[in-house]
C-alpha cells in the first residue's frame, strides 16, 4: 500500500484516504496530485541544475573541450594534443604565425594598434610575409610589409627586413652613396620575391588563423603563446 504524507501535519497516511486520521484534514485527488507535480518538477530541475554543473566542471577541466576551444585560448599545446589529422598541421602552422606575431607587436612604435591583416607562407622556401595594419610615429594607420627568411643555422626565422609599400625604391645614380646603392638593389631584389610569393594564392594563410591571431591579440592572450614542440623538437 502506497504511503503519502499529509500536507497539513505530515503524518504518514494511505493514499487511498480521504481524511488524515491524525489531524482531521480532508484530503483530494486534486491536492495530491499537485504535491506530486511540485516533487517530480522539484526533482527534474535538480537533476538539470547537477547535470549543468558538472558539465560546465568537466569542460573546465577539458573533458569537452575541443581543438578550437584550447585554440580560442591561445593554448596551443593543448589544441594540438586534442586535434587529429590535418588539424594538427594546421594548429602547428598558427602556433608559429601567432608565436612571431607576438613578437611583431612589440617591435611597433603603437604596440596597441596591431591589426594581422594577411599572411603568406611559402613552406617549402621557409619564407614568411605578414602584413600588418598599424599606426605610426604620427598616430596615422600605415601597412608594413614583415619579411621573415629562415636561418638554418639559428634553426629559426628571422626578420630579413619590412617594406612600407610594394613599390620598388628608386635608385640614384649620383645623389645615392655606394652602400645605399646596394641596400636598395638588394630590398628591390627581396620585394621582387616577395611580390611574386604574394600572388600565389597557395601561399596565402588561412583566414581562420589570421582571425584568431587577432582575437587573441584583443583578449590580450597572444603574449602568452608559445611554441609547441612536434616530434620533440620546437618550429
Amino acid at each position: 500500500m502506497a504511503l503519502i504524507h499529509c500536507p497539513e501535519c505530515g503524518k504518514e497516511i494511505s493514499s487511498t484516504s480521504k481524511t488524515c486520521l491524525n489531524c482531521g484534514y480532508k484530503l483530494n485527488d486534486h491536492s495530491l496530485i499537485t504535491k506530486r507535480m511540485i516533487y517530480f518538477i522539484t526533482l527534474i530541475l535538480t537533476m538539470i541544475i547537477l547535470i549543468v554543473v558538472t558539465g560546465i566542471g568537466l569542460y573546465k577541466i577539458g573533458i569537452f573541450k575541443t581543438a578550437d576551444d584550447y585554440l580560442k585560448e591561445g593554448n596551443y599545446e593543448s589544441a594540438y594534443k586534442k586535434a587529429r589529422g590535418e588539424k594538427k598541421d594546421l594548429i602547428y602552422k598558427e602556433n608559429l604565425l601567432a608565436y612571431m606575431c607576438k613578437n611583431i607587436v612589440s617591435d611597433l612604435k603603437d604596440p596597441s594598434s596591431f591589426k594581422l591583416r594577411d599572411v603568406y607562407y611559402a613552406e617549402d622556401d621557409k619564407k614568411i610575409v605578414f602584413e600588418i595594419g598599424a599606426k605610426n610615429s604620427y598616430g596615422g594607420l600605415v601597412v608594413n610589409y614583415w619579411y621573415y627568411t629562415y636561418d638554418e643555422d639559428k634553426q629559426e626565422y628571422i626578420l630579413y627586413t619590412t617594406f612600407s609599400s610594394l613599390e620598388k625604391q628608386t635608385i640614384y645614380k649620383y645623389a645615392d652613396s655606394s652602400s645605399e646603392k646596394i641596400e636598395k638593389t638588394l630590398k628591390n631584389l627581396a620585394l621582387s620575391y616577395v611580390k611574386e610569393m604574394m600572388s600565389k594564392s597557395a601561399n596565402r594563410v588561412e583566414k581562420s588563423i589570421v582571425k584568431n591571431i587577432n582575437y587573441l591579440f584583443e583578449k590580450e592572450l597572444l603574449n602568452n603563446v608559445t611554441l609547441i614542440q612536434k616530434n620533440g623538437k620546437f618550429i
